[in-house]
């Protein structure tokens, strides 16, 4: 493989790495602002559930309120204060028209004792005490205790009630008032559907949930014990990745109860997203962007290279011109050694004296060179020669790139005429590849 060939497989390679480089790079912009993306719409998604939920909280407290201050309520308590078969039917239709209505699962009457004088549903709470029967550690037995304590609204967080099936059951109520006087408790049960209503808009492939106290409630309805799916409820919102997904919570408080919603991003949510088009765009644009840079260096590089190869014809313009110049009287070389020390700082000799000498010497070395131009043994041999003879210093190869020049400048000067173009483009050509070589034979004699 040549020198060119050599090149271009480089640039090859490197521009495609460079695309390659270019494609991550914009994958991971994009996962990264998609990833923001989808932390802002849950979090937007959160504020508008929880406002929802809290609303809703809100209303239902406000109801309760005007329930329990309800005429039908308090006649009841007060005429039923241990009553389980009422034939109160005007009353029995008021409730059970009152759950229809608001969504209610249930709705209680419990005297001052803890008594449950009435229950729409009739169930197997009906007619036990909270404080001292079967049920009294029960979500509705919590919530009597803290109304009856507080006399004001309360609610029980969700927990499994025995009564309903072992469903989940939250409770709510409201203390019961005849013109001051605690006579009872109306409480209400939740169902486990009433939080489904409260999701808020469900976003494709995101799995939303609500977190209670110990529960966990899925977007379907379902629920969970909150230990069972090793989760830890933070106290702040919180952001970030476990594993692959993206996890997104946000706590409130409802109530005395601290919740939160948890919504989950899987990886089918960032990479079903992902704008492929963009990306290979971005890595083609790269390639593309990069094999152009490179073609212009080659082609600097070849047509650098192609300046220093001389061809045969260079080297007879070089010796022609040289020969014109050698049968003339002329001080070549001590005008040339002068243009060194003064234009680029090189001296070549300590001894001022023997300027004239170094001068002879540097024509009759030019001489020697010149005519083996056509000789690549002998010109090695020559340059090598001059190489173990010169100042063991590095020479700085930006400052033995002028000597082209001053080379032409000192021969015009002896000549007294501007060499014509030809001859001008085959010097050049010619020192500037002595030169390189030169350099090289120098740096490694002092390696």
């Amino acid at each position: 493989m040549n020198r060119r060939s050599n090149y271009w497989f480089f640039a090859i390679s490197s521009s495609i790495l460079m695309g390659l480089l270019m494609g991550f790079f914009a994958y991971m912009g994009d996962q990264s602002q998609l990833r923001n993306k989808v932390v802002d719409n849950l979090s937007l998604n959160h504020q508008l559930s929880i406002s929802d939920i809290t609303d809703n909280m809100k209303s239902l407290k406000n109801e309760i309120e005007l329930i329990s201050d309800n005429s039908s309520v308090v006649n009841f308590c007060k005429k039923n204060e241990s009553i389980i078969e009422t034939n109160d039917k005007e009353f029995e239709k008021w409730a059970q028209e009152c759950v229809t209505h608001f969504g209610f699962y249930d709705l209680f009457i419990i005297n001052v004792n803890g008594d449950v004088i009435y229950s729409v549903t009739r169930e197997d709470d009906l007619g036990t005490n909270l404080v001292a029967g079967k049920y009294n550690k029960s979500g509705l037995a919590r919530l009597f205790a803290n109304a009856v304590t507080t006399k004001k609204f309360s609610g029980s967080d969700f927990s499994v009630y025995k009564p309903s099936n072992n469903e989940l059951a939250g409770f709510i109520g409201q203390p019961i008032f005849e013109e001051g006087e605690l006579i009872g408790v109306i409480a209400i049960q939740l169902p486990t559907s009433f939080e489904r209503l409260n999701i808020g808009v469900h976003i494709e492939n995101i799995e939303d949930y609500i977190i209670t106290t110990n529960y966990i409630f899925q977007h379907n309805g379902g629920f969970r014990y909150l230990d069972s799916v090793n989760f830890y409820v933070p106290n702040t919102p919180m952001a970030g990745f476990r594993g692959d997904s993206l996890y997104v919570f946000t706590p409130f408080e409802t109530g005395e109860q601290h919740w939160g919603i948890l919504s989950i991003a899987p990886p089918l949510v960032f990479n079903a997203s992902v704008s492929w088009d963009k990306i290979w765009l971005y890595s083609l644009v790269s390639i593309l962007c990069s094999l152009l840079i490179w073609v212009f260096i080659i082609r600097w590089i070849t047509k650098r290279r192609e300046f220093l190869v001389f061809a045969k014809i260079d080297i007879l313009l070089v010796q022609q011109t040289w020969q014109q110049l050698i049968n003339k009287k002329h001080a070549f070389g001590t005008d040339f050694y002068y243009r060194i020390k003064n234009k680029i700082g090189i001296n070549l000799v300590e001894n001022e004296s023997s300027i004239e000498e170094f001068g002879q010497e540097i024509e009759l070395r030019t001489s020697e060179i010149i005519n083996c131009l056509g000789d690549e043994i002998m010109l090695i041999e020559k340059l090598s020669s001059l190489a173990l003879g010169s100042p063991k210093v590095k020479y700085s190869i930006l400052k033995l790139q002028k000597l082209p020049t001053l080379f032409i400048e000192s021969l015009e000067d002896e000549m007294g005429e501007e060499l014509p173009l030809n001859a001008n483009l085959a010097f050049n050509k010619i020192i500037r590849s002595l030169v390189i070589r030169f350099v090289g034979l120098s740096h490694s004699k002092l390696a």
